[in-house]
């Protein structure tokens, strides 16, 4: 992906709109689920996106430990045809960053020491048909 302008994924009708911001001008105040704030320095240069995987392995924000990627859609109650399609945004050595409209990753999250910040937002079909569905 560019760390500037509209990215559309392969067998998806997700497009991502991804951008360097301001340190200054991230919060946690409140963040929509189709948006992701991370670390520049940690998730290098190269993001790349694709779907699960089996053994599929992530460290959720919050935890200190990693976890299994079917586990955490489980304990979501995330319906398992629905698992297939959800995005999930990698560094180039294949580490999860992003479980789109689900969560980040622990590991690449902005922090106080954290100089640059990229904001991932995603629009398209999985989250139009993930909000008819409720």
């Amino acid at each position: 992906m560019n760390f500037s302008g509209w990215t559309q994924m392969k067998s998806s009708q997700v497009r991502f709109h991804i951008s360097v911001v301001p340190r200054e001008s991230f919060s946690t105040d409140f963040i929509p689920a189709n948006r992701a704030y991370l670390d520049l320095d940690k998730t290098g240069k190269f993001i790349f996106a694709r779907f699960f995987k089996p053994g599929d392995r992530f460290v959720p924000l919050g935890m200190t430990g990693n976890k299994k990627l079917k586990s955490f859609f489980i304990d979501r109650k995330i319906p398992r045809d629905l698992r297939k399609r959800i995005p999930i945004l990698t560094t180039e050595e294949g580490d999860i960053i992003w479980i789109y409209e689900q969560r980040i990753s622990e590991c690449y999250r902005v922090t106080k020491n954290t100089k640059k910040v990229i904001l991932i937002e995603g629009f398209g079909k999985f989250q139009e048909a993930r909000l008819e569905g409720k």
